[in-house]
């Protein structure tokens, strides 16, 4: 019926130019003498108009609001998107309204809905209104009004109410007024500012939904950062339907759960989705389906010997597995077996039973549990499968503590992390960041072991420890994960796992965000327990998405946390509504919240400028200031996080923002024996909620933490009981603050950070490495470093050319994969030379000719000049990249070719390639024939990488 009344208004076919007329009456108001004819009206008694050619001007002669309607009810249909539009202009500057409101009525309730009712500026030139709206289920009335505010004449003509452009998908509408024709009829664009609207979705009340669709930027974006803004929200509004997101120039899978609620009036839905940034998305691969979610998901259950990683170390062995089973009603009971070990048949009492099961010396290996969940006559409700394993003593064991430290062979280690360590290859640069208390960094290996024993010594001779970046499969295909387990083992070798400079393993950077499933990253994380069952694996997601679908990417890993980066602040950056400096702390506590509080939370704190990701000049950069990165760092360690970790340095250039940087990590250091083995209590309460005072217990010392945690000045009062001594402020103690009768009065500035003892500190949890007078001082070799780097980097430019990033398809979503990539060309001269420009991602072996260059590319975000001419001959030449994965995809090989000063090949899927191995040999012409053409990842400007790519001037 619905179909056949939209066909009455409207031709519904993809993109068809609908010419509707007005559905208002005599919008002009031609002849019309003294008094508006209904449905037209002035609702404001002191309203007066002014006919004008083909409008109306509105004005008072009081400074009240004159005010004209048109009733609309018996002309728009429910569900059916229509378009409002006019013109207006203003005697002189003023404000106006132009909008629809509804009201409906459920029967006990009358509510208006006035969404687009907002103050809009007035000027003496013309200015066009236009919006879409929808008409509410239940509506009694509905009506257009235009206004001025003030009295002050305002002119409005060309009014007009039509039919939108809209086409039939998912059993409802798409309105397509304004927006570009996207490449087929299943899929939007919406550039910048735009909203397309999605209309009569079918929906019952109780009932959940799944929308799920793919996006991707067409376009720059046009701010500081490579993702778009994208935005939902419903009409009416439903749990699950406002939604923040953004997406980079590369797909990305996105989806919304709505929860339909039990009050909900009618049967349909729309959803907006709104493009927020400057630039063009694609939404495409729309779905839409009743999902039925099951309780006995949320069920769990945990272990509590052993605590951590399901595996028993000789220094955690207690005898026995214990653990506690969390499972609402109707579950009543449980069997959980240990094979050849025992059974244990725990009972259930308020959602909650524990259970242990008597398991001394028992031999290294896996021993699977299985437990069974009963109700109350005995009938199974769900099984649980899980692996317990033995691990032989290790030469270095890395052991998560309840607390969520981790200890290294019974020694505590707090993580201050520089995630890419910026001239790291450089040995005063690692003893200058070690001085600063920077302890843990990490690292991409490389195919040969030698090399990368010598990388780990050099960062443990500073005390220094390595997350090496294993990458994860990209499936759970038995072949892919043999694939993973195999490649895994040849780079992590037994020298590496027993070397003292190994931490742990990074799997994978925001899965969710980046629409991987968390099967192939628990199925992983089974096979790294395997390899090494003595160092953690780490998984960081990004700020965005909600607790219950971050859980199953949280369970499979040891480490869990996040990024958030809100400097400059308001910043977007958060996909909360607290988009400042403390959204820290809250993301904290989400991560924290997602781990059920039983696993370490490594957080990715702001080690940069977000316009220096790009190639801007370096005024325009806004770093964090002293102020904003100690708060930052209080604020996440007071809330749960375990470990002080910071991305983007190695993009940072401003020196001020290195001291910045290392003054907060060598605080944090101070700090660490603090955090490590005190017990933080309940906070102190104040008279101020703007000011947090926190406290953490050390044996019989007390250290407070006093937070203002907003950007003004703020005075705190607050009671320090059975206190009056003087505190210490630290980390240094040259100052006190003197309690009066117990009381303590402070004034702060913004985001003001005051840290007070009634101890000094003691000493940092780890070893700070000893100054070295062969290196000097560390703030100096910060500074001569970047000197250095700016006079090689001003010989540089963005990169603007149209290569593509290829690489061999089989190995392209294989972590650690290798493939060969190979070119031929013509030479008609060899004396005249020829260029390689090159980028990989991450490294790589030349061959021209088959002849070895000595030099090598720098990374994906420089393209290396080559210099070829001794290797050519006359006629056709070969090139040969040997390119290697690091461990953590997207894996890329970037360049342009020149022959003779001019250029004859961009890579691109004319590039032949194929998968390889380590220790492979170079293959031969005959060989190089039967490669396939390269498999082009993505365009340049688009990817991972987007458009940070340097050159040579």
């Amino acid at each position: 019926m619905l179909k056949k009344l939209l066909a009455t208004v409207v031709a519904v076919t993809a993109f068809a130019t609908l010419k509707a007329d007005n559905m208002l009456e005599n919008p002009t108001f031609k002849g019309i003498d003294k008094a508006l004819p209904p449905p037209w009206s002035l609702t404001s008694p002191d309203a007066k108009f002014k006919l004008e050619e083909n409008g109306i001007t509105l004005y008072t002669d009081d400074g009240k609001h004159s005010t004209l309607t048109y009733h609309l009810t018996n002309i728009v249909k429910e569900g059916i998107p229509y378009v409002f539009s006019c013109n207006y202009k203003a005697a002189k500057d003023t404000t106006t309204q132009a909008y629809v409101e509804a009201v409906t009525f459920d029967g006990k309730n009358r509510r208006w809905h006035a969404p687009t009712a907002g103050i809009l500026n007035a000027g003496t030139n013309w200015q066009k209104r236009k919006f879409i709206f929808v008409r509410p289920p239940q509506t009694t009335s509905i009506y257009l009004a235009v206004r001025s505010i003030d009295g002050t004449p305002i002119t409005f003509n060309e009014l007009t109410v039509r039919p939108a452009k809209i086409r039939e998908q998912l059993g409802g509408y798409w309105t397509l007024e304004d927006l570009e024709t996207p490449p087929d009829d299943k899929s939007i664009i919406i550039a910048g500012g735009q909203a397309a609207y999605l209309t009569n979705l079918k929906v019952e009340p109780g009932k959940n939904y799944l929308l799920s669709y793919k996006a991707k930027g067409l376009t720059p974006t046009g701010t500081d950062n490579p993702f778009h803004e994208i935005t939902t929200k419903t009409m009416p509004a439903v749990t699950g339907g406002a939604t923040f997101n953004d997406v980079p120039n590369k797909m990305q899978p996105k989806f919304l759960k709505l929860r339909i609620p039990e009050s909900f009036q009618g049967d349909k839905l729309t959803v907006i989705f709104e493009t927020k940034s400057k630039g063009k998305v694609l939404y495409y691969d729309f779905e839409y389906k009743e999902y039925i979610p099951d309780p006995m998901d949320n069920w769990k259950v945990f272990f509590n010997e052993p605590f951590y990683r399901d595996i028993i170390f000789n220094s955690n062995d207690t005898g026995r597995i214990a653990g506690e089973i969390v499972a609402t009603a109707p579950a009543a009971s449980a069997r959980v077996r240990l094979e050849g070990v025992g059974t244990a048949y725990p009972m259930l009492e308020n959602g909650k039973g524990k259970f242990f099961i008597p398991a001394k010396n028992l031999k290294p290996g896996k021993y699977q549990m299985d437990c069974r969940l009963f109700d109350a006559q005995g009938n199974e409700l769900k099984r649980f499968a899980k692996t317990i394993r033995t691990a032989k003593p290790g030469k270095y064991e890395t052991i998560a503590q309840p607390n969520g430290y981790f200890t290294i062979n019974g020694k505590p280690f707090f993580p201050i992390t520089q995630w890419d360590m910026k001239f790291g290859g450089i040995e005063e640069a690692l003893y200058a960041k070690a001085r600063f208390g920077v302890n843990s960094t990490f690292m991409h290996l490389k195919q040969d072991e030698e090399s990368n024993l010598e990388r780990l010594d050099r960062l443990h001779k500073y005390g220094i420890k390595a997350i090496i970046v294993s990458g994860c499969a990209s499936s759970t295909a038995p072949a892919t994960l043999k694939a993973f387990e195999n490649a895994t083992k040849k780079r992590i070798t037994p020298k590496i796992i027993e070397h003292p400079a190994t931490l742990g393993y990074f799997l994978i950077d925001e899965p969710l965000w980046g629409g991987k499933p968390h099967a192939p990253i628990a199925a992983s994380n089974e096979i790294m327990k395997d390899i090494d069952p003595y160092h953690p694996t780490w998984v960081n997601a990004a700020p965005r998405n909600e607790v219950e679908d971050l859980i199953p990417y949280a369970e499979a890993c040891d480490i869990y946390g996040c990024d958030i980066y809100p400097v400059p602040y308001p910043n977007n950056h958060s996909g909360i509504d607290d988009k400042g400096l403390t959204s820290v702390g809250k993301y904290c506590l989400r991560m924290d919240e997602t781990v059920f509080g039983r696993k370490p939370i490594w957080m990715a704190l702001q080690g940069f400028a977000w316009k220096g990701l790009k190639p801007t000049p370096v005024e325009e950069h806004i770093y964090p200031t002293l102020v904003e990165q100690r708060f930052m760092a209080y604020d996440a360690m007071l809330n749960k996080c375990t470990g002080y970790g910071l991305w983007g340095t190695h993009y940072a250039k401003s020196l001020q923002f290195h001291n910045v940087m290392y003054n907060v990590t060598t605080e944090m250091a101070k700090l660490s024996t603090v955090f490590v083995k005190g017990k933080q209590l309940d906070d102190v309460k104040t008279d101020n909620k703007n000011v947090r005072v926190a406290q953490i217990l050390l044996g019989c010392k007390r250290y407070y933490f006093i937070l203002n945690l907003t950007e003004q000045e703020q005075t705190v009062n607050f009671t320090l009981e059975s206190l009056d001594q003087q505190l210490y402020i630290l980390p240094e103690t040259t100052q006190f603050i003197k309690p009066v009768n117990e009381k303590v009065s402070l004034k702060l500035t913004s985001f003001q950070v005051v840290v007070a003892g009634t101890h000094k500190l003691p000493k940092p949890i780890c070893k700070i490495t000893k100054p070295n007078k062969k290196f000097g001082n560390e703030a100096d070799i910060i500074k001569k470093l970047l000197d250095e780097q700016a006079k090689k980097t001003s010989n540089l430019k963005p990169y603007t050319g149209n290569a593509k990033w290829i690489w061999a398809q089989e190995t392209a979503d294989v972590a650690a994969g290798i493939a060969l990539v190979a070119k031929t060309f013509q030479v008609d001269d060899p004396q005249q030379g020829a260029m390689l420009k090159l980028a990989v991602d991450d490294y790589s072996t030349i061959y021209v000719n088959g002849k070895q260059l000595t030099e090598k590319t720098s990374g994906w975000s420089l393209l290396v000049d080559f210099d070829l001419k001794p290797y050519l001959v006359k006629g056709t030449n070969v090139i040969l990249i040997k390119a290697e994965d690091g461990g953590s995809l997207p894996c890329g090989v970037l360049g342009e070719l020149y022959v003779a000063g001019k250029l004859v090949t961009q890579t691109d899927s004319s590039w032949l390639a194929a998968p390889s191995t380590t220790k492979e040999p170079i293959p031969g012409m005959d060989a190089i024939k039967t490669f396939k053409p390269a498999y082009v990842i993505a365009p340049f400007g688009e990817g991972a990488w987007g458009t940070n790519v340097s050159e040579n001037k």
